[in-house]
């Protein structure tokens, strides 16, 4: 049979290999979070041609509008070959402006990318309520912030207090609809709800699942410990997506969005289910006293859910792969941090939760330390009937 526990020391070395880097990548600045979190504006475009789909081309026309710190991105549309090309635009600081100002600067973003050949437009009229956002004199004309174009006629009210809103006739620079995929404005309050959130969600399904798997296990010894051995299986996985996509930032510029969030509850909930999997079947061999050593019992445990654990996780990465090359690139970053999150968390599933869970039963902590190894005995194996 399979020693896996005999070499529980490597296995919790190996990840520590892993999340340190991510954790150093973290404390330099490499987790970006995108316009969900800071504000901003996404416009997702299909260009108008093959040799137009370049990211730097893209940013070279964003720069000459003052918009250069715009995350751009590229992607594929479509379910068969040849895939239409995407380009996706993270654009800071216009979801924070006013209505005119909003429209001024759309209107200069869309002329730039029409100028520079990227994107088919033209210069239209539109009819456009907005909020006031200057004072409007007795004569009745508007003194207004900023002008988009030559044209402009202004329809108000005379008087000294400017109306609830104002209809403007005005000539705009705009991208042809059937080349925009995708136009949203995000606040940034709206981040930071999410992410007070997910953090409580977070905390929140963790207790829960101590105290669930205290209460399943309770005809067990020390029915706490796997509890907390699950719950540092779901904190190894959330630090390892949560380091990769700190590195990808680093040398990449990736950023993590709203839909992140989601990925990492997913991955959650697959890391307990997988870890639960493998304590219960430790659980059903200590009732039926198979082997005397605790190590012996969670070892034939792990090489009987091996086979079990490694199929299903292979099934959903099959699945989740498909995803990554054919899903399109707005789900792109959503689907690497499953991916990552299935990987990792069926690693810690079986070679790490149930390895502490061994490590603290045979009060081996003092060796991860370079301390003397406990000389205490196991506790007993009783098992309450």
């Amino acid at each position: 049979m399979i020693d896996l526990v005999g070499k529980r020391f490597l296995f919790l070395a190996i990840s520590f290999a892993i999340i340190v880097p991510g954790l150093i990548a973290v404390f330099m600045g490499g987790l970006k979070p995108g316009i969900d979190f800071t504000g901003g504006t996404r416009l997702t475009v299909i260009p108008i041609s093959q040799e137009a789909a370049d990211t730097e081309l893209f940013k070279s026309a964003l720069t000459t509008v003052g918009y250069g710190d715009s995350l751009v991105k590229g992607g594929t549309i479509g379910s068969v070959e040849p895939f239409t090309p995407t380009m996706s635009m993270d654009i800071p600081r216009i979801a924070a402006l006013n209505d005119e100002q909003r429209e001024v600067e759309r209107s200069k973003i869309a002329k730039a990318l029409i100028d520079a050949k990227l994107v088919p437009g033209s210069l239209v009229t539109e009819t456009i309520s907005i909020a006031p956002s200057g004072t409007i004199t007795p004569t009745g004309t508007e003194t207004a912030t900023a002008t988009i174009t030559a044209t402009e006629t202004t329809t108000g009210t005379t008087g000294t207090t400017a109306p609830a809103s104002t209809d403007k006739v005005l000539q705009v620079w705009r991208i042809n609809d059937t080349s925009i995929i995708d136009y949203n404005a995000v606040g940034p309050t709206v981040g930071q709800d999410l992410i007070g959130r997910a953090f409580l969600a977070i905390v929140i399904a963790s207790i829960a699942i101590l105290i669930y798997l205290t209460i399943v296990f309770r005809k067990v010894p020390n029915a706490f410990r796997y509890g907390a051995c699950a719950i540092f299986a779901l904190v190894h996985d959330v630090l390892v997506v949560v380091g990769v996509f700190a590195i990808l930032g680093l040398f990449i510029n990736e950023e993590i969005d709203a839909l992140f969030i989601t990925a990492m509850l997913t991955v959650i909930g697959f890391s307990v289910h997988d870890t639960i999997v493998v304590f219960d079947r430790t659980r059903e061999n200590l009732m039926k006293r198979r082997f005397e050593r605790f190590e012996d019992v969670v070892n034939y445990s792990l090489v009987q859910t091996l086979a079990r654990s490694i199929n299903t996780s292979i099934t959903v990465m099959l699945t989740l792969f498909a995803l990554f090359l054919f899903g399109g690139a707005s789900i792109r970053s959503f689907v690497l941090a499953l991916l990552i999150g299935i990987v990792s968390g069926t690693f810690s599933s079986i070679f790490n939760a149930s390895m502490l869970l061994v490590i603290w039963e045979k009060g081996e902590w003092r060796r991860i330390f370079g301390g003397r190894k406990s000389e205490t005995p196991a506790p007993s194996r009783t098992v309450a009937r």
